[in-house]
């Protein structure tokens, strides 16, 4: 605001001094007359005017005839343009309104009647946007599914896999110890035949008897053993891992006849 009254200020003031008279003091030898070269008798009307000033104004006058002329050449060069874009602009009027006349055609022959163009693109956009959300929707249900059943058999797998291993587990803890009682055979059996020459005749063919039911029972156990490693082996090979020995309770083989 004060920024402005100072202007304001500066303004009026200045327009006060330009009302002011003031007296110059003018050498007629070096001051050119321009009205038909006489001297007036009033020089009141006079205007002072520096000559370069007055040259300057000679030559402007030249240059805005030259823009001038210039001026009007490109006035005429906008004008045929002008013109130019008219009949470009009714050739364009003509053309749209055949394609509007052919549009409108178009529509009758496929829909019967004129329909608005932007409203049927949006919902030809919204229809395709709805089937690609059922198509999403169907192949998340489908997948979802598919999942759940490889989750089912994921289960079941590992069950069927620790059903194997304990089974796996039993029949190894069983084979340690038929190997044990094999052992104990074998040891009965090695001492039976060490005491058979101090034996009399008749406990000789018991014994006999014995050591024949101990040899049977030996192979038999023998058989199984191998029967079980077998087993055991197809087992490491379709699981691949073994539970440790479970305490489960395995029948004893039964008590050896004879003398002790």
């Amino acid at each position: 605001c004060a920024k402005n009254d100072l202007e304001a200020f500066q303004l009026e003031k200045q327009k006060k001094m330009n009302e002011l008279d003031m007296i110059v003091t003018l050498n007629l030898d070096r001051s050119s007359i321009m009205q038909n070269g006489v001297l007036p008798s009033d020089l009141v009307s006079c205007l002072v005017f520096h000559s370069a000033g007055v040259n300057q104004l000679a030559n402007r006058i030249k240059e805005l005839q030259q823009e001038k002329a210039h001026q009007i050449r490109k006035f005429k060069e906008l004008k045929k343009s002008h013109i130019h874009l008219i009949k470009g602009k009714k050739g364009m009027q003509e053309k749209l309104l055949g394609l509007d006349e052919k549009c409108q055609n178009m529509m009758l022959l496929k829909f019967g009647r004129e329909v608005d163009l932007k409203k049927l693109e949006n919902i030809s956009t919204n229809r395709i946007a709805e089937e690609l959300k059922e198509t999403i929707a169907k192949k998340d249900v489908k997948y979802s599914r598919k999942l759940n059943e490889w989750d089912v058999q994921i289960n079941q797998a590992k069950q069927r896999l620790l059903s194997s291993t304990r089974e796996h587990t039993g029949r190894l803890d069983t084979l340690n110890d038929m190997t044990k009682d094999k052992q104990d055979l074998e040891g009965v059996l090695d001492g039976k035949q060490k005491n058979l020459g101090g034996e009399y005749s008749g406990q000789r063919k018991a014994d006999l008897k014995e050591r024949q039911r101990l040899l049977q029972l030996v192979q038999l156990q023998a058989q199984e053993i191998d029967a079980l490693k077998d087993e055991i082996g197809i087992l490491s090979r379709k699981d691949g891992h073994i539970l440790p020995p479970t305490q489960t309770a395995v029948p004893r083989l039964p008590p050896i006849g004879g003398r002790s």
